[in-house]
């Protein structure tokens, strides 16, 4: 499967630029307005639980406080602190970043669509990015994945662009950059790295080669930041002690595969004390998950299933702050924006063109092994929206893959993939297992509330209260807080 020919070897270049400018402009231009949207609303001022923690740990190190970054990979806090520094401390200025980070993301998806399946395509994938609200949307938030997107995708172009031993060194930075930005990235270097060397049509050597400048370029980046962190740990400790945790959220008994509060009565059973050196802290966690895996396999595959469900549903699940709460907020053409189906239309396309052209072709096999190994992480773990937006520009591209193929399959096939299609569009629409459960958001809500009292914030606060009081009417800390809010009056 070979782009069309650009034309003249002395334009091709000048040509390809245009529609790249064009896709970051849009991209850059919605996520600017919206950062500026959002930075006038109350949302910006009153961060909670990651946010917040990411920021008070920046703040410190741009001061130039000594932190020790064990619990977490440490280049996003990092990054944060340089942006900090300066940008004289605003928030704002990590959200515009962010903005031209997942505008160049745009840009990213565009070539490697043009590289894989022409010009046309690759506009329709890169504007397919632009505009999907998600993607927008996660620049105002100060978590890593506009960041660990960007350079996953980044690694993701140089691998199915070029074939050189430098390329592949390149490819491996990226990707070890992304690897220390979110941990869950191990798995996709691994099947990269396997590719390297069983998936290229040259010689054993060249791939060896190949294989070894892209091992050699992301062992460079990672291995002196395991060897510190495991040596802060007290052991053995991939990147973040917290792997063991969250895998025990999404794997305990009362684990609803989505939200950490649904484990909030296994994490008190538990009893594991941050107290404990990092690394055995994890492998407390991991013996439990074991131990529930090796008791209860039916429930736990009936767990990982759900979970699946979940990955490939339409429904944003809302993890850091309440989505649904603080989209109310923005103006109109954002609320519309908002409330399009992005998720419902692209994982079915995205699955289909998988399942159909996702081997066909060596090159997108890149995109393929990076979907599947990253969608095994988070359905290991739980599901939630920010986990899995980095899967995004790869659904992108194998859904314009799958659209090509059907357009050339004959009509039998086309049937075939017809109903595959209609089946998945059923299945990524429904609303069933609690997937939109609006209890989910009662901790994030009364989160939220607290903040926007504790900012001064008294209309907000009312609002976020409001809607914890239609589910959870009885929540101490919304007794609590209703008094305070009475006697201020």
């Amino acid at each position: 499967m070979k782009p069309p020919r650009e034309g003249r070897e002395g334009t091709a270049g000048v040509h390809a630029g245009r529609p790249a400018f064009i896709v970051f402009g849009v991209a850059a231009i919605l996520r600017l307005l919206l950062v500026l949207d959002y930075s006038q609303g109350d949302f910006a001022c009153c961060p909670i639980l990651d946010q917040l923690e990411y920021v008070q740990t920046a703040r410190k190190l741009a001061g130039g406080e000594p932190v020790a970054l064990v619990w977490r990979a440490p280049l996003y806090v990092h990054f944060v602190a340089v942006v900090f520094r300066s940008g004289g401390g605003e928030e704002i200025a990590v959200r515009v970043v962010q903005a031209f980070l997942s505008a160049a993301t745009a840009a990213l998806v565009y070539a490697i669509g043009r590289t894989l399946l022409g010009t046309a395509a690759g506009i329709a994938a890169g504007l397919a990015f632009a505009v999907h609200w998600s993607s927008i949307l996660y620049c105002t938030q100060i978590v890593p994945v506009t960041l660990f997107s960007f350079l996953a995708t980044a690694a993701m172009y140089l691998l199915c662009r070029y074939g050189s031993a430098a390329a592949r060194a390149a490819a491996g930075f990226s990707a070890g950059l992304a690897t220390l930005t979110r941990p869950t990235m191990i798995p996709s270097l691994a099947a990269w790295g396997v590719w390297c060397l069983a998936g290229v049509r040259t010689s054993p050597r060249r791939a060896l080669r190949g294989l070894i400048a892209f091992a050699a370029a992301a062992s460079m980046v990672i291995g002196p930041v395991v060897y510190s962190s495991s040596k802060r740990a007290g052991g053995a400790v991939p990147l973040s002690p917290l792997g063991g945790y969250n895998l025990f959220v999404g794997n305990n008994p009362e684990s609803d595969g989505k939200t950490v509060w649904a484990s909030e009565r296994a994490l008190r059973r538990a009893g594991i004390s941050v107290a404990l050196q990092p690394s055995e802290y994890q492998r407390r966690y991991l013996r439990l998950v074991w131990h529930y895996v090796r008791e209860h396999p039916v429930r736990e595959t009936a767990l990982l299933l759900r979970k699946c469900y979940y990955l490939i549903n339409d429904y944003r699940i809302s993890s850091t702050f309440d989505m649904d709460l603080m989209e109310r907020n923005l103006s109109l053409p954002f609320r519309i924006l908002a409330g399009l189906p992005f998720n419902g239309i692209i994982w079915p396309l995205g699955i289909l063109g998988l399942a159909v052209a996702g081997f066909r072709d060596r090159r997108v096999t890149w995109v393929s092994l990076f979907v599947l190994s990253y969608a095994a992480t988070v359905i290991i773990f739980f599901v939630n929206e920010r986990l899995r937006l980095p899967l995004l520009p790869g659904l992108i591209i194998l859904a314009a893959a799958g659209i090509r193929h059907i357009v050339a399959a004959t009509r039998g096939d086309r049937v075939r993939m017809a109903v595959f299609l209609v089946v998945l569009l059923v299945i990524c629409n429904s609303r069933l297992m609690g997937v939109a459960d609006p209890r989910d958001l009662v901790e994030l809500d009364i989160r939220h509330a607290w903040a926007f009292y504790l900012a001064g914030r008294v209309e907000s606060c009312r609002e976020a209260a409001d809607r914890v009081r239609r589910w959870a009417p009885g929540h101490p800390r919304l007794l609590q807080l209703e008094r305070l809010l009475s006697e201020s009056k």
